[in-house]
């Protein structure tokens, strides 16, 4: 599959709404060195409001762009379809199930490109975290790249599922010590191991809350 081409127009839209969230919320990132500068790679964060993929995407404009899979029906509106391929998201299917999301997640993975994913899925409803998704474990064991958990603080309180107009409140984002596929081994190959390394990488984003909220 081919996919668009990093252009001027993604680092001016991430870098707008890196200003935006400066000003507005005051966006503070922590542990960027931890993203790798080049090669194949996956972000993977929480997810509780629409604003994780632009804290994301702000935060890492050291690199040619990160890809997001987002749900086809996103790209419905002109205006909406526009914007999301500015940032170089990715649509999908829900009714097609992972199988399309996986295969475009490792397509962009196979190009040397960052990818950064929700493993719940979905935003949560009320801030707290959910279960991963099986299929997402499946996609860390085939990727074999480094896995950079990372952690969002505030856009639930900026602005969460349903809200209205984003709130001025404080966003932080953790990115924490890459995960390796040599991690992942301890897990086996079996299918349950899907959803052990899916669980596994919730933990390591939990933990990341743990050490950097609670102090």
């Amino acid at each position: 599959m081919k996919h668009r081409r990093d252009t001027w127009a993604y680092f001016l839209t991430a870098g707008l709404l890196r200003i935006g969230l400066k000003i507005w919320n005051r966006l503070s990132i922590f542990g960027i060195e931890n993203v790798p500068l080049h090669g194949g790679g996956i972000i993977v964060a929480n997810h509780t409001s629409f604003l994780d993929p632009p804290v994301i995407g702000g935060g890492v404009l050291k690199r040619r762009g990160v890809h997001f899979l987002a749900r086809g029906s996103l790209f419905s509106f002109p205006l909406g379809e526009w914007c999301l391929r500015q940032i170089q998201a990715i649509p999908i299917e829900r009714e097609k199930g992972d199988i399309g999301a996986l295969r475009k997640g490792l397509s962009v993975i196979k190009e040397g490109k960052l990818l950064a994913l929700f493993p719940e899925g979905t935003r949560s409803p009320d801030g707290h975290f959910q279960e991963a998704k099986k299929g997402v474990g499946f996609l860390m064991a085939k990727a074999k790249i480094p896995i950079i958990p990372a952690y969002i603080d505030g856009t639930f309180q900026a602005y969460p599922k349903g809200g209205k107009w984003i709130r001025p409140k404080k966003i932080k984002v953790y990115f924490g010590t890459p995960i390796f596929p040599v991690d992942l081994e301890q897990f086996g190959k079996k299918k349950e191991a899907y959803r052990q390394i899916s669980d596994y990488i919730m933990s390591e984003i939990k933990a990341l809350k743990d050490s950097n909220t609670l102090n």
